[in-house]
């Protein structure tokens, strides 16, 4: 008979693997949830048999932020977006050896990482709709496992982490935030095609960290 400390609880067994792996931070949403707050872009349209959504991100260096959205910016930003595929390709692989079935997201999937995540408990999404995390405020990027593996849901974070100062949404180059959680995409993206050819911004993301004084 096995003896009980020789137990290993799979939600944690699964979130040692992702830290492992490089990930900074790592959650576990319930599938239902998650489909009640993204309509359309939801788990079940993606993987009709999911029962769990891992998800985790990985922080840009301090070094980096001060950097946006100059070139340093960008090629670190491209190796974090690979690096989260990676990741997420190495939980599903480890999955399907266990025997379950996984789907490892990227970035074109229609999964809402940022409303997994705030389910998951890592962070709370702010006025420039970013996950402002406890540990390094919004200089996190995220991506999600979708897996049939029954696993343990982590609790919501109940600590709102945005200030409501709206200097995001003053500052904007574009203006492209709104009040009320909103981005209007049609600027962001004229703003990035005309002024930084076709590069990522992340301004809001430092304006943030700037002012929360984040670590």
């Amino acid at each position: 008979m096995n003896n009980q400390k020789d137990f290993i609880d799979p939600s944690a067994e699964v979130k040692n693997l992702v830290l492992a792996l490089g990930a900074d931070i790592v959650g576990i949403a319930d599938p239902y949830k998650l489909a009640e707050v993204s309509g359309k872009k939801n788990p079940f349209s993606v993987m009709e048999s999911t029962k769990s959504v891992i998800t985790f991100g990985i922080c840009m260096p301090k070094e980096i932020m001060e950097c946006v959205p100059e070139s340093k910016y960008q090629i670190m930003l491209t190796n974090h977006f690979g690096k989260l595929r990676r990741i997420a390709k190495k939980i599903g692989s480890w999955l399907e050896e266990k025997g379950y079935n996984s789907y490892p997201c990227h970035d074109q999937d229609n999964i809402e990482h940022k409303k997994a995540a705030q389910l998951a408990g890592l962070g709370r999404v702010g006025s420039h709709t970013l996950l402002i995390t406890p540990q390094y405020g919004p200089r996190v990027h995220l991506n999600s496992v979708l897996t049939d593996y029954p696993l343990n849901f982590d609790r919501f974070l109940e600590e709102e982490l945005c200030d409501q100062c709206d200097e995001c949404i003053a500052k904007c180059p574009p203006g492209a935030l709104k009040k009320g959680f909103e981005v209007d995409r049609r600027k962001c993206l004229i703003y990035r095609g005309s002024e930084l050819k076709r590069s990522y911004c992340g301004l809001c993301m430092k304006i943030c960290w700037d002012h929360l004084g984040c670590p």
